[in-house]
This record gives C-alpha cells, structure tokens and sequence, in this order.
C-alpha cells in the first residue's frame, strides 16, 4: 500500500451552465518521486439530452531511475433519450499506449430500481505501426496481437424494498476475430 502527500488547486465555473470547465493543480509525491498534475476541461450542455466534455491531463513524473510524462485526452458525450434511456459515450487516448480507448454505455431504466446496461468496450489502432506492421489509417485491432481486447457486456441490476440489491452480469463477449482469421491477418502483413 502506498501514501502519497499532495497539494491541489482547483479553479472553475458551475456546471449548470451552457459552457462550463475547471483548471486543477496538483503537485506531491509519487512512489520514491514526485508528480506534477495538471488537467483542464470544458464541458458543453446546450440541452438537459446532449452533453459534450473534452479533458487533458498532463503528468510529469520524476523517480530517482527515471523522468517521464504521461498525457491523456478524453472526450465524453451523453445523450439523454428520456428519463429511462441514456447513452454514454467515452473516447480516450493516452502516450504511452497511443490507442484510442472507446467505451460505450447504453443504460435503460425500465422502471426505479431495475437498470441494465449495454456495454462495447473498443481499442482503436492510430495510423502508422502497430506491433511491428505498418497501417495506412486506423482500424480496430486484432486484440490479442496488441494485449487489448474489444468486448461487450450486458449487466442488469435490482432493487427491492427490503434495501438488497441483486446484481447479474452476462458473460463478457470477446469481439475479436476468431484464431484463424487472426492468423490471415497477420499473413497480410507480412507481404
């Protein structure tokens, strides 16, 4: 287990508002280091059904082995159907794996209590070299070459009066390629 001391600043305006964002500060330890944390965001809401943010968050990292920054860019969108149908969008890049991150939540509420959720989890490859082969525009990956996996899950929850929640979760689908179309992948590659 791990302690870190910081400090941390935070500057921004109400999210009520039509156009709202915040600055945060932070600097502390980090491990047998020290980080330096910044990240801004905006956010834009022009209706109580559509919601659009964009945040970066840099981190300049100095340990007594090594010094390195780590950027991560987001943008998040929600649109509300009605007051039981919502979907959630959530897109992000990271340096240090430069794949885009896309997870996407569709959340019904058939009635108070009762929820499910439809989850697409999706790593998308950048232009240029992907695990050693060259790509003229991106494409989702083939997963297991990367060590990142695109899936799909269906997860639904209960309340009852008594206050006991149960929860079930449907197995995780992998939305990859089966082996052999892997293996064709990969020899179009190497030519």
């Amino acid at each position: 287990m791990y302690e870190f001391d910081s400090c941390r600043g935070d500057l921004g305006t109400g999210a009520q508002r039509k156009f709202s964002g915040n600055m945060s500060y932070e600097r502390g330890d980090f491990h047998d280091g020290e980080r330096v944390s910044m990240r801004p965001n905006i956010s834009w809401r022009p209706s109580s059904h559509f919601a659009l943010g964009l945040s970066y968050q840099v981190n300049d990292i100095e340990l007594p082995e090594d010094a390195f920054t780590t950027r991560l860019t987001q943008l998040t969108t929600e649109l509300v159907f009605s007051s039981t149908l919502s979907w959630v969008n959530l897109i992000q890049w990271d340096n240090d794996s430069d794949i885009l991150g896309i997870n996407s939540r569709l959340h019904w509420a058939p009635q108070a209590g009762r929820d499910v959720y439809l989850v697409l989890l999706a790593p998308w490859a950048p232009p240029g070299i992907v695990d050693g082969h060259c790509k003229a525009s991106p494409q989702l990956l083939p997963m297991p070459a990367v060590g990142h996996k695109r899936s799909l899950a269906l997860a639904w929850r209960c309340h009852w009066s008594a206050g006991l929640v149960k929860e079930r979760r449907a197995p995780v689908i992998p939305l990859q390629p089966p082996p052999e179309q892997l293996s064709e992948h990969a020899g179009q590659h190497d030519q």
